[in-house]
């Protein structure tokens, strides 16, 4: 009953009545049979001992609520139970104080319609920016598949580098729609792994760490770095043996974002001589980012250590454990070829 009577509370206090509602005029009349109840039990301690003060909340409640008619409403029939209420006395003596109520009504019916204005101006800028986001997220799907057509148009014949090309596209395209929903336009670094590693099969897939809030740039290149390290372990790594695991944990240390990719039950791999394209592109992306990458070759599976630099009011909220971390190699990282 509590819990209702606050979601009420709440939803009154944001959206209010609809003004010249027979609602709106129905909760003026409530606030003002409250009121006047409140100053019956106070006349029961001493006679005409609140003849006005009880008054004043239902009248700035009723004009927050339901706008200015019924504010005057509650006014006026306040109005006549405070005429009615001192019939009995000597009502010369009460002039003053009912144009001091008058004017002090007035006064409060006036700043709860600017208030009104003012949350009306602010909710037609939400609903003006919510338009926007969604026409941008529209527009930047139609983009999206604008440019996938003309890949797939350009490269035929090369199906496999069409493809390639568009799942990066594809990749930054969904990291974006994240990061247009978010109400402060950051990625979360666990939506983003989950949305990249969804395409295979998540019971050999394990994700642990705690939910990061990424900057949108830094979000769209750990989403392209993880998009070029899921592909490759689905072609070459343990995603292409039906035993094959992925582990892939991250935690924040001394304002760096360390991220561990450990593959497992994979087929044996070497060193190559040469990177390739992808090994570049996540190279050329750390840097962006004053990253480090330090990978491990082991006989079961690649191994590879993220680091990426957060800026000081992005760091991870101090809340949030840490998960296991190995330490790293010593000297310069060297980049395996992890094209696909």
């Amino acid at each position: 009953m509590a819990e209702r009577f606050a979601r009420w509370w709440r939803d009154l206090a944001r959206d209010g009545k609809s003004p010249d509602s027979l609602a709106a005029y129905a909760f003026a009349l409530v606030c003002v049979l409250a009121a006047t109840a409140v100053r019956a039990a106070f006349d029961l301690i001493a006679d005409n001992v609140l003849p006005f003060a009880t008054y004043y909340p239902a009248i700035l409640l009723s004009a927050l609520a339901c706008g200015l008619g019924a504010g005057m409403f509650a006014t006026m029939l306040s109005l006549v139970i405070i005429w009615w209420w001192a019939w009995s006395s000597s009502f010369g003596a009460q002039a003053v104080n009912i144009l001091v109520f008058l004017l002090s009504a007035g006064t409060m019916l006036a700043v709860a319609e600017l208030y009104r204005r003012a949350i009306a101006r602010v909710h037609a800028e939400e609903k003006r920016r919510a338009f926007l986001v969604r026409e941008l997220e529209h527009r930047g799907k139609n983009t999206f598949a604008i440019v996938q057509s003309i890949v797939t148009q350009t490269l035929q014949g090369q199906s496999e580098l069409a493809e390639t090309i568009v799942g990066r596209i594809r990749s930054v395209s969904a990291t974006n729609d994240i990061i247009t929903k978010s109400e402060h336009q950051r990625a979360g670094l666990k939506a983003i792994l989950e949305r990249e590693l969804h395409p295979y099969d998540r019971a050999r897939v394990r994700l642990r760490g705690g939910d990061i809030q990424l900057e949108a740039e830094l979000a769209r290149s750990v989403a392209l770095i993880v998009h070029e390290l899921a592909t490759n372990a689905a072609k070459y790594g343990a995603l292409c043996k039906p035993d094959g695991q992925l582990s892939v944990e991250w935690t924040a240390d001394g304002g760096r974002l360390l991220l561990d990719w450990i593959e497992k039950n994979g087929p044996l791999i070497t060193k190559p001589f040469e990177p390739g394209f992808g090994a570049k592109l996540i190279t050329r992306l750390l840097k962006s980012h004053d990253g480090e990458v330090t990978p491990e070759f082991r006989p079961d599976g690649l191994c590879v250590r993220l680091s990426f630099a957060l800026p000081a009011e992005k760091e991870l909220p101090p809340h949030l454990t840490p998960a296991g971390r190995r330490s790293r190699s010593a000297g310069r990282p060297r980049v395996r070829d992890i094209s696909p």
